[in-house]
């Protein structure tokens, strides 16, 4: 019953357009940022640390930026689990870079795929995993929201594959018969295979899988933001290359690779990154992370 209840009040959410979500999106994010909610502390640490350059007032400004992408990112999960895949794709107003990613593809040599905790990463699924039919590393989510997204999540016709060794498995599997594989670049991994890479000039536990991936198949790596436009406009794919280096026997320098194309994009667009989320929480044994200030 409590499954049957939760999704009638998605499809009604869902059945709601962008447009109007994103606008409550903005007003949700001003009560986040009013209430002093722990999403804004979390946030106004980030931003201090990674952009001391900017003033006070510019990291304030920032800060209740973050919160209202981060409230619109709440509230569009719905209507994108929900709403038929026509309306989703409709949605996709520009795409920007997928031509070399297609030549690429077209290769049948394997392709990998990184993102991030950026834009509407959600909605990413409903245009690249119709047209790649790739295999995408995930974290299994918890109870009610499991079993709420996990057909959705699927049914778009990607592979969907744990972080575990079989999950590791299948990726690589995967790249040797030329397919695409597809992660995010800066999620916690767990204590274990993971290192520490500069990240806007702080030390972040980065994982090490996508370097790891990429330096033994020497596949193209490509990073995919999807940037929310104005409220009604849609959205915008951007598919870049990442740096290079990130195909190097080294790790560091291959996963720090990694991170100066993530940190590049995000520089282009502060306000799109989940600065909420607590990157920085996990350090070297003796340093306190910057949210025990």
């Amino acid at each position: 019953m409590k499954v049957f209840f939760a999704k009638l009040l998605l499809v009604s959410w869902g059945a709601l357009p962008f447009s109007i979500v994103h606008r409550v999106g903005n007003v949700m994010g001003w009560f986040l940022y009013c209430s002093h909610s722990k999403l804004r502390r979390s946030a106004e640490l980030n931003v201090q640390a990674c952009f001391p350059e900017k003033t006070v007032l510019e990291r304030d400004v920032l800060t209740r930026q973050v919160l209202k992408e981060k409230a619109k990112e709440i509230l569009e999960a719905p209507a994108i689990w929900t709403k038929p895949h026509s309306k989703l794709l409709s949605q996709f107003k520009c795409i920007s870079g997928e031509a070399a990613l297609i030549e690429d593809f077209n290769k049948q040599k394997g392709v990998i795929l990184l993102g991030a905790h950026m834009g509407a990463f959600y909605l990413m699924n409903a245009y690249v995993s119709p047209k790649y039919s790739g295999t995408w590393l995930y974290k299994p989510q918890k109870g009610l929201i499991e079993q709420l997204t996990k057909n959705k999540r699927d049914h778009f016709g990607g592979h969907f594959v744990p972080t575990d060794k079989v999950g590791v498995m299948a990726l690589f599997r995967a790249l040797k018969l030329g397919g695409v594989v597809g992660m995010a670049c800066d999620h916690d991994g767990g204590a274990t295979g993971g290192l520490f890479v500069p990240f806007f000039g702080l030390s972040a536990w980065t994982i090490g899988l996508p370097a790891r991936l990429a330096y033994k198949t020497q596949a193209p790596t490509y990073f995919l933001f999807l940037e929310r436009l104005q409220p009604g406009q849609g959205f915008h794919l951007h598919i870049l290359p990442v740096r290079p280096e990130i195909h190097h026997a080294d790790l560091l320098e291959a996963a720090t690779a990694m991170n100066q194309t993530l940190e590049d994009c995000i520089r282009q667009y502060p306000s799109q990154y989940d600065w909420t989320y607590k990157r920085f929480r996990r350090q070297s044994e003796g340093l306190l992370n910057i949210y025990d200030c």
